[in-house]
């Protein structure tokens, strides 16, 4: 009998506590809860999405099928956190900043339940009906979302939760609707009085953290209730007030903008963090660089600093003007400073003429350098078989000396030594070296000899790719040479080879395998700082920048965090997005003395310049036919913009007027596999079309006829998540966009165009030359339209 109850109680413990061990302690939940300001009414942006760590996750409340998120259910807490089109929350950099200062065997979990304009009332789980009742019926839309009882849905969704993890704390943003309201206190006190019981929580353990509304410096219409949420922890034990002082505000004085939401929520971050123990510095963290850098096409670079400003090199391929150069205070935001050349050559294959074309080829990965007060930068064509080297006083005005000669040296790095030698290395697997003559016209005979038999070989035996893109470098008397190589069922990888004489031996090992994030080099910083540039190759968006921060050890860069490339980088500022230094808007309306083309222009190829023109027409660009062309991708003068992630979108407003029959001109996203929206001329008459060759071969999705003569068209691209999607619309009148045709399914191709999407202007001729477009104005927006 004592065994059989002994049997029993020992069943018992092990029953319970497996049960008490599903959940895992290292799951820190906290719940979110409020009106608009938590639900979030501020435009998400890029940046927003970006290098979102796993380790945070967003529970959805609410049924999103057009995010494919399901009510109960985790997901990496990319926003939207609250319902389906809200916008950023303080939520969103309070998880980021929990995860970024946690170890990394915890998690964070948020589940957002708020409804915007609703006073603290909607939440009080005995009278929230009459509440309900007498409320205006587009906020009854939104608390129809939660089954009309807000309060039952977090307290579902925390019970759901708590068989994962822990609650840790509570979250609110609530009072802009209260304000006035002395008793505030009381009533948030009986809502958190009420989780803690139905949620079997320990008020000692369960902190709750209170936001300030918009500040009365910033504006604030509500902000005179500031000092009444100010006395919640009078009434409230365990709570805190987070400040709001120096948050921007939108012009509704009622909102935060997305930089607002962003402090606010570290703070609500740096606040848990202290109250769990740990500590950060918020305005440091307020500051800091998110990777990737460049969310765009900008593969290959080279980079060099003088004094205080960072410039960088990148690859060209078949755009004209050719190797841009970037220029940067910070490595972190960067604008365009030129062109090493406007065109390469005059040949057919660069001036698409005769049927040839010079896509995947052109000039390739460049190197710049800085020597005796010149810039000298460094590319290779295959399509010339040439090697070509630039130099200049003054990188940002020139004017450029150019040196050519043969043969083409793929993926070499120029390098200036200290006793006056000029080397150059180049080669893939096999690695060479030669000593370069003295005016850099080439290469001192007798001197090219092997200078690593298999580069490759620190990443192991098996390779799918020879290691290339060699950059040398000079440190402290020893030489460090980085190129990229990909092991078989690996990754691109980082291969770093040192010596104490550029002649050898040198030894090498793997620098970094993460990401697929490789090929770059190193850079340093005034202060003494050293990172890594590199890239990564991110689906039909293109090549991406990283930087990885690099520490030494025994007289080796050390690349990464514990081997990993990092999220956010320590010690850089943050971002202020890529418009307008690598992509900008432009109205074509010049002044005297402007150039025709900012630097953002690039176009497909060498351009016919008697076909184009900004001054035929007062602030519009003219592109006119010139010769007919069966093929989009072989007609002349397509003019290009990068496009760029995580999402973007172009759009311009086109006069057809003067086009002739057989005509298309439009706007296009331009890779192998490309997609454009247009307008043809057929038989006199004027038809939107949307056209796409996504099956190889081009198939005109769907028309429209029009019957005016402006239109006004544009393409979204959607990389988050690499989904890689464009959407094409047209409009009548600018504000109601219309969809047409269809998806375009994007596809980085390698050996045809190597490079990433691009947005482009065109205008080509099926039947006869002559005919013109005007383009009005091309505009550029970091976000995209929702899709209905």
């Amino acid at each position: 009998m004592n065994f059989k109850i002994g049997l029993i109680v020992l069943l018992g413990i092990l029953l319970s506590g497996s049960k008490a061990f599903s959940k895992d302690p290292d799951f820190y939940i906290f719940l979110c809860f409020g009106q608009s300001n938590m639900e979030g009414n501020a435009r998400i942006e890029s940046r927003d999405t970006l290098n979102i760590d796993d380790r945070f996750q967003v529970m959805s409340a609410v049924d999103c099928p057009e995010l494919g998120k399901k009510k109960g259910n985790w997901y990496t807490a990319v926003p939207p956190l609250c319902r389906c089109k809200t916008g950023l929350t303080p939520a969103d950099y309070f998880g980021r900043t929990l995860v970024a200062n946690l170890p990394d065997n915890r998690k964070v979990g948020v589940i957002n339940v708020a409804v915007g304009g609703c006073k603290i009332e909607l939440f009080d789980k005995d009278n929230y009906e009459s509440y309900v009742a007498t409320a205006p019926e587009w906020m009854k839309g939104m608390i129809k979302e939660y089954d009309g009882n807000p309060y039952g849905r977090l307290v579902e969704m925390a019970k759901l939760a708590q068989k994962d993890g822990v609650i840790k704390g509570i979250l609110l943003h609530q009072g802009e609707s209260n304000t006035g309201d002395t008793e505030w206190p009381i009533k948030v006190k009986s809502i958190y009085d009420n989780l803690v019981n139905d949620l079997n929580l320990n008020p000692e353990s369960v902190p709750f953290l209170a936001g300030e509304l918009v500040s009365k410096e910033e504006g604030g219409a509500c902000a005179s209730m500031n000092p009444i949420i100010g006395t919640l922890p009078e009434t409230l034990p365990n709570s805190y007030i987070i400040s709001s002082e120096n948050c921007p505000a939108k012009p509704d004085h009622l909102h935060f903008t997305a930089e607002g939401y962003r402090k606010l929520g570290i703070r609500y971050g740096a606040k848990m963090l202290s109250l769990l123990g740990y500590e950060i510095d918020e305005s440091a963290q307020d500051e800091m660089a998110n990777n990737p850098i460049i969310y765009a096409d900008v593969p290959d670079m080279s980079m060099v600093r003088v004094g205080d400003t960072y410039y960088m090199s990148s690859t060209t391929m078949h755009m004209s003007p050719g190797v841009p150069i970037m220029k940067s205070k910070d490595l972190v935001n960067w604008e365009m400073a030129g062109y090493a050349y406007d065109t390469l050559a005059d040949i057919d294959a660069l001036n698409m003429v005769n049927g040839k074309t010079s896509y995947g080829r052109g000039s390739w990965a460049s190197c710049i350098r800085y020597h005796n007060n010149t810039f000298y930068v460094s590319t290779f064509s295959s399509t010339t078989g040439k090697t070509y080297i630039f130099s200049t006083k003054n990188i940002e005005k020139g004017p450029w000396k150019r040196i050519a000669f043969s043969p083409s040296l793929h993926d070499h790095s120029l390098f200036f030594d200290d006793d006056g030698h000029i080397y150059i290395i180049w080669g893939n697997g096999k690695l060479f070296i030669a000593e370069m003559k003295e005016d850099l016209s080439g290469l001192k005979e007798g001197t090219q000899k092997v200078f690593i038999e298999n580069a490759s070989a620190p990443a192991g035996d098996r390779i799918m790719l020879g290691a290339e893109g060699s950059q040398l470098f000079k440190v402290n008397g020893k030489y460090y040479l980085f190129n990229i190589t990909w092991p078989r069922g690996g990754m691109r990888t980082v291969v770093i080879h040192r010596a104490d004489k550029i002649t050898g031996p040198w030894e090498g090992r793997v620098g970094l395998m993460d990401k697929g994030v490789a090929q770059g080099g190193l850079i340093d910083t005034p202060d003494g700082k050293w990172f890594s540039y590199l890239f990564q190759d991110h689906g039909s968006v293109g090549r991406i920048p990283y930087l990885v921060p690099v520490k030494w050890e025994d007289g080796w860069p050390v690349l990464g965090i514990d081997g990993k490339v990092p999220d956010v980088l320590d010690g850089l500022p943050s971002s202020k997005g890529l418009i307008p230094g690598i992509v900008n808007s432009d109205e074509f309306d010049r002044k005297a003395g402007e150039p025709a083309l900012p630097l953002v222009w690039q176009w497909n190829h060498n351009p016919d310049n008697n076909l184009w023109s900004v001054n035929e027409r007062k602030g519009y660009l003219r592109l006119k036919t010139g010769r007919i062309d069966s093929l989009f991708v072989k007609s002349r003068n397509t003019l290009t913009q990068r496009t760029f992630g995580p999402e973007c979108s172009g759009s311009t407003l086109i006069d057809v007027s003067n086009m002739k029959d057989g005509d298309f001109a439009g706007l296009c996203a331009l890779q192998r596999k490309f997609g454009q929206v247009g307008v043809k001329m057929i038989d006199g008459k004027k038809y939107v079309f949307m056209t796409s060759n996504e099956s190889e071969t081009p198939v005109d999705m769907e028309s429209i006829p029009l019957s005016q003569d402006a239109v006004y068209l544009k393409i979204d691209c959607d990389f988050r998540d690499k989904k890689d999607i464009a959407y094409f619309f047209y409009s009548l009148d600018g504000k109601s966009w219309n969809a047409i045709g269809g998806e375009l399914h994007m596809q980085y191709t390698l050996m045809e165009h190597f490079m990433g999407y691009r947005f482009g202007l065109f205008n080509h001729a099926t039947k006869t030359p002559g005919g013109f477009a005007y383009f009005d104005y091309f505009h550029i927006n970091d976000h995209i339209s929702p899709i209905n």
